[in-house]
């Protein structure tokens, strides 16, 4: 009885705690490049365009060469379809010093927002301004390139 108890659980072990593949997922990898240079850290997301074809979101980040591999849901891999791009590089400043925080913190008042540093133009992040469609037939795409320019287009006020 113990053994049939101790085969049960390893049985659950590896098989139901694993999750179900997606069907048809086809590789998709690429390069990102800003102002004609590689840039890494880039988060990546490929939102289904409305007549997509496929209902799952593909993601990715770039390595310091600027290369990248999507993947959906954990897997590797995108659904075919028609995808808006959208890339994003962000890191923040604090608008006060660690003694002024501190301070801040020990009288219990609030602390100012850290300010948003956008590496890339905030445009390439927002779906409704990137512009960027890329279309992934049934066969994937090895050779995804996507080159991304300077531009002044302000983010939203509530970003700053």
């Amino acid at each position: 009885m113990k053994r049939l108890l101790i085969l049960s659980m390893l049985f659950l072990i590896f098989t139901g705690c694993s999750r179900t593949p997606i069907n048809g997922l086809v590789p998709a990898r690429g390069q990102v490049l800003y102002d004609g240079s590689p840039i890494g850290g880039v988060g990546i997301v490929f939102t289904p365009d409305a007549n997509s074809g496929s209902d799952r979101f593909a993601n990715g980040v770039t390595k310091d060469d600027g290369t990248f591999e999507l993947e959906t849901a954990g897997y590797k891999g995108i659904l075919p379809g028609t995808y808006i791009v959208t890339l994003s590089k962000t890191s923040t400043k604090s608008k006060i010093t660690e003694a002024e925080e501190k301070k801040l913190l020990a009288e219990n008042k609030p602390i100012p927002n850290a300010e948003i540093i956008y590496h890339i133009p905030y445009k390439y992040n927002n779906p409704m301004l990137s512009e960027i469609k890329i279309e992934i037939d049934k066969n994937g795409k090895k050779d995804v390139k996507i080159e991304l320019m300077p531009d002044n287009t302000p983010p939203p006020v509530s970003d700053i």
